[in-house]
């Protein structure tokens, strides 16, 4: 009897501590990916809304998402099966050892048997709400063992735009992945409520992809035509927007630095990797590997202001934007739009708006009564 108590307390306990770590992974990801919902824009909000991008899941679409599966049901049971192998091999070959090999087939065959129950029941048109395919946006990448995605969907149960991290092999896609794309996912109608389940293996269906718009375009736009109307008083050549970079280059970037661009500065580099605005108003590029030294370890040099010394830099923890000069922080960016807000103001020869409240203008006014009081 002990010969099937101990293997059988091994695997719960085992089992146990899996399901504690799925736990606490799963909401540490759902954290990180509640973050980039300001991401989604409204163009992409009402695409991933739209019913034409949602279908019910047909049989030969299940076909070949269980052929992945049950795939990779069978890797993993090969590889515990070469460790209880090797370990026979190591220890010797005890009932207990044996029993093991007994159980994990018994497990592999007992997974096959209840996939094929569940197409079967979820095919059903009976069945709670069935499964579904619909359109998701890839808000962030990473490409660690597959691909690590953080991707936005809508649930069409709650009406809401959701943002999920999950992680996906290189098997389950037939081209790379990149920030912008659409990707098919599977939603499983649980009780009135979606359930995610994989990214479709497209390998040979035909992935749907398709680049939204750039959200800086409007802004790389209206730059581009101020600097066109200043021609006359800066000159042909004081103002140039260099070629995008791409999406493997920014990567590349974020792997040997270890540090994550803003993501609206990333879709500026995508519609050009280096810019002159205006001769010395300001300038844009693409951030070296190696920083400066006389920038603090926290900032990314990527741009220059006004000609004079002062810098543009990204804060890696914050990812906010500053100008510093002279050893010290001048101005603060929330984001890359509000700095080349005050760009398109320099370029027209506007002075900037300030934002004055009450308390500010009566002490303005009664510094400017002492300062005439005092000519008297």
């Amino acid at each position: 009897m002990e010969y099937i108590i101990g293997p059988v307390v091994y695997c719960i306990f085992v089992a146990i501590i899996v399901i504690l770590g799925w736990f606490f992974i799963k909401k540490l990801n759902g954290w990180s990916a509640h973050k980039y919902s300001i991401n989604v824009t409204n163009e992409v909000r009402d695409y991933l809304k739209a019913p034409q991008n949602r279908r019910k899941l047909e049989l030969n679409d299940l076909e070949k998402i269980r052929e992945n599966t049950k795939q990779k049901i069978i890797s993993y049971m090969l590889i515990l099966l070469c460790v209880l192998f090797v370990f026979g091999i190591k220890e010797g070959f005890s009932a207990t050892l044996f029993l093991s090999f007994i159980v994990l087939v018994i497990v592999f065959f007992i997974a096959i048997f209840i996939l094929s129950i569940k197409d079967k029941k979820e095919l059903n048109p009976s069945y709670d709400g069935g499964i579904w395919i619909e359109k998701a946006y890839i808000l962030h990448v990473i490409p660690y063992k597959g691909y690590k995605l953080i991707i936005a969907y809508f649930d069409f149960f709650e009406n809401e735009i959701k943002t999920i991290s999950i992680q996906i092999d290189r098997d389950d896609v037939g081209t790379p992945l990149h920030i912008g794309d659409y990707i098919d996912i599977v939603l499983s109608v649980k009780s009135s409520r979606l359930k995610y389940c994989r990214v479709v293996h497209t390998q040979d269906t035909n992935m749907y992809k398709e680049k939204t718009t750039n959200y800086m375009k409007k802004e790389f736009d209206e730059i581009v035509q101020l600097c066109e109307g200043r021609i006359e008083e800066y000159g042909d050549h004081a103002s140039y927007f260099l070629e995008p970079a791409n999406e493997e280059e920014i990567l590349e970037w974020e792997r040997q630095t270890g540090t994550e661009m803003p993501e609206d500065y990333k879709e500026w580099l995508k519609l050009t990797s280096a810019c002159q605005m205006c001769s010395t108003i300001a300038s844009l590029f693409f951030p070296e590997i190696v920083q400066p030294s006389f920038l603090p370890e926290e900032y990314v040099l990527i741009g220059n202001v006004v000609g004079d010394g002062e810098v543009l830099c990204f804060s890696k923890d914050t990812k906010k934007y500053v100008t510093y000069f002279e050893g010290k922080v001048n101005l603060e960016y929330d984001n890359l739009k509000s700095f080349l807000n005050s760009v398109k103001r320099d370029i027209k020869g506007e002075l900037p708006r300030l934002d004055l409240s009450e308390e500010d203008l009566t002490r303005m006014k009664e510094t400017l009564d002492k300062i005439r009081n005092a000519e008297k």
